[in-house]
């Protein structure tokens, strides 16, 4: 088993997907359309009409996928980190300090400054993405010589 992608709902697919390419450079894999019956929706909202894409780093494996429910539309959540269902994906990258000076320029609510938080050097920090999504730079520890 492993992963295939994380998902998230969005207000504004096209909001959201443009947001993704200009800020962290992603990609987009592929787009859908859907209306649904009575019983065939993968997330069981009957008569659901979605619009969805997958989008993936360049040369990644896993995607992450945007869906929009045109019907019924649904309630923004309020997804603070403590709160019981919360969720965020976590993105590796070779340098928080430099990703977190790049889009704080650029308008990115960043939920404090990059910390390190464990004995290895791990580094992080949290991040507001498109329509109150979270999202988590992470830095692996540096190789020991």
């Amino acid at each position: 088993m492993r992963i295939y992608h994380a998902g998230f709902s969005v207000k504004d697919l096209d909001a959201a997907i443009a947001w993704f390419q200009d800020m962290l450079g992603m990609e987009v894999l592929r787009r859908a359309e859907r209306q649904c019956g009575a019983d065939d929706s993968v997330a069981g909202i009957p008569y659901a009409k979605t619009r969805s894409a997958h989008l993936r780093f360049p040369g990644g494996d896993v995607s992450i996928e945007l869906i929009e429910y045109v019907s019924p539309r649904g309630t923004p959540v309020v997804n603070s980190a403590n709160n019981p269902g919360a969720g965020h994906v976590g993105l590796e990258v070779d340098n928080v300090d430099e990703w977190y000076e790049k889009l704080k320029a650029r308008g990115v609510k960043f939920k404090n400054i990059p910390r390190g938080f464990s004995p290895s050097g791990r580094k992080a920090v949290y991040f507001e993405g498109p329509q109150g999504l979270m999202l988590e730079f992470a830095q692996p520890p540096a190789k020991k010589a």
